[in-house]
């Protein structure tokens, strides 16, 4: 009997006796036991495969985050042996969209923050390691840098960084743009960004106390210019409140004096007013606009990179995965990008006011490609 064969008997084992824990151990590093061109293939995906039935007909509310993980894995585990298999990916795509409750994807590969939400569940990024490798050979250097930095906040020690990493820095550039400043904004039009209209609704409600950020004085501001909320950035603070309202209700129920519907219900009222006063139609977006603007970023990647890691510092693993899920490779996160094209279609003397360094370390190629003022400081 072979070593494979004898791996494979193991294997077997594991899925008839129903000893998840264990067959998922077994088969970590099942690329090194059974040789992708070897006879035994064929024998180990159809194990991988029963263990994935058994599984998927296991899955509760109960279980269902526990389970996925499991599913997970052996889905990439059967990705190293068939590339090409599509339902398996779609499978993945399946489970991650009901993890983060997002909108479906039709395109054929997986997005690359589609295998960020994944490790978030699975803590596993053999998949992640190929896949940084392979961009690197793409010479595709931001999806293989942003693929290499969740790789080293799982495995710090893992030997492909260093090589990979050296490859990207060669290739990335160190131009970094000016910072321009702009006079005092008079008769402008300034669309607030996602975190200018949440600073300004996340207050206190009752005696549910929200600590206060800085944020901008629109009541000053507004004598001399008119304010404009997209709808993108309506969508993506209605995301953030959902987000913030996991922790509330948690909170609320800790203490019953408080109530979790009235907290969001105050916060919704407040975007909904702020909405019906600033609030517009929706823009119309050209995708060769978009393209610019990701080009636009790109250029820069190595003060991308500066800006991601400065923004996941110090947080928990966890937190610093949900921050890199929010993005597509290392461009800002698509509300970020979506806000400029708008303002960049809307056009005339326009105005942006942020606080977030993918607008204001940009003020410079943003005016100059797009004719936007970025404001951090009125």
């Amino acid at each position: 009997m072979t070593n494979e064969k004898k791996y494979l008997e193991k294997l077997e084992n594991d899925v008839q006796e129903r000893l998840y824990d264990l067959f998922i151990m077994h088969i970590q590093n099942v690329h090194e036991k059974v040789s992708k061109r070897g006879e035994n293939v064929n024998s180990l995906i159809q194990l991988l495969e029963k263990a994935l039935n058994q599984l998927e007909k296991n899955i509760k509310d109960q279980n269902k985050i526990f389970i996925y993980r499991y599913i997970l894995i052996i889905c990439n585990k059967i990705l190293i042996y068939q590339t090409k298999r599509q339902d398996i990916k779609d499978l993945k795509k399946k489970l991650i969209e009901d993890f983060t409750h997002s909108e479906e994807d039709q395109g054929d590969m997986i997005p690359l923050n589609y295998q960020m939400n994944e490790i978030r569940l699975t803590y596993d990024v053999s998949y992640l390691t190929y896949l940084m490798k392979k961009f690197v050979k793409d010479k595709l250097w931001d999806k293989a840098l942003y693929s290499l930095i969740a790789v080293r906040l799982i495995e710090p020690d893992n030997e492909d960084i260093d090589p990979c990493y050296a490859e990207i820095r060669s290739n990335m550039g160190k131009n970094s743009p000016e910072k321009r400043d702009f006079d005092e904004p008079k008769e402008m039009t300034l669309a607030l960004d996602s975190n200018a209209v949440i600073t300004h609704i996340f207050q206190d409600v009752g005696e549910y106390r929200i600590r206060a950020e800085r944020g901008f004085d629109l009541e000053k501001l507004g004598n001399d210019n008119k304010f404009l909320i997209t709808s993108s950035v309506k969508a993506e603070v209605l995301r953030h409140i959902e987000y913030k309202m996991v922790w509330i209700r948690h909170f609320c129920k800790e203490n019953p004096r408080f109530s979790a519907d009235e907290i969001e219900n105050t916060l919704k009222k407040r975007l909904e007013k702020l909405c019906s006063k600033y609030g517009c139609d929706d823009i119309k977006i050209e995708k060769e606009l978009i393209d610019n603007i990701k080009k636009m970023y790109l250029s820069h990647l190595n003060l991308l990179e500066d800006i991601l890691l400065a923004k996941i510092h110090g947080k928990y693993v966890s937190h610093k995965l949900r921050k890199l899920a929010q993005r597509e490779s290392m461009l800002p996160e698509e509300g970020d990008i979506l806000l400029l094209a708008e303002c960049a279609t809307i056009g005339g003397d326009i105005g942006i006011l942020s606080l977030d360094k993918d607008f204001t370390n940009f003020t410079e190629p943003i005016m100059d490609n797009f004719k936007i003022k970025i404001y951090d400081n009125v």
